[in-house]
């Protein structure tokens, strides 16, 4: 790996933004050491959807769909070292190494599976929420309910 991350590698610090939400990308990520948040949301408003670790990789659908970044990704641990790979090396290693993408594969699966949960769960949720805003409406009709 120290020849790769030699040839390919980037270390950050604490804080340092790898890219934006929104960005234009050609590059992605393979995390070796650190952590790094993955993020949603303004400024004043971020919410923290993942934290990836050693082994996981991030910013392949830049590449993979030549699409704009879909969340910002800031480190949060001291330092975080990474390879970043634009799409012909991806590719590259890709086609010298089956293993790297059954592993991807494998990663995202993972990840889809977790997001379909994600929105199953988040679906239960507003059916529960539309059932007692029917409620509600029904009780402010008939004058159950007062508001002030």
């Amino acid at each position: 790996m120290e020849n790769l991350f030699d040839k390919y590698g980037k270390e950050y610090k604490k804080g340092d933004y790898i890219f934006y939400d929104g960005d234009d990308g050609d590059n992605m990520f393979i995390l070796l050491s650190g952590v790094v948040d993955i993020i949603k949301g303004e400024e004043d408003n971020e919410r923290v959807i993942a934290t990836l670790h050693k082994g996981n990789f991030f910013g392949e659908m830049s590449i993979l769909n030549n699409r704009v970044r879909s969340a910002t990704v800031k480190v949060s641990s001291e330092t975080a070292r990474m390879l970043v790979l634009n799409k012909s090396r991806f590719r590259s290693m890709i086609i010298g190494d089956t293993t790297i993408a059954i592993r991807m594969l494998e990663e995202l699966s993972d990840r889809l599976f977790n997001a379909n949960s994600t929105i199953e769960n988040l679906l239960f949720r507003n059916s529960i929420l539309e059932e007692r805003n029917k409620e509600l409406s029904e009780k402010l009709a008939k004058k159950e309910i007062k508001i002030y």
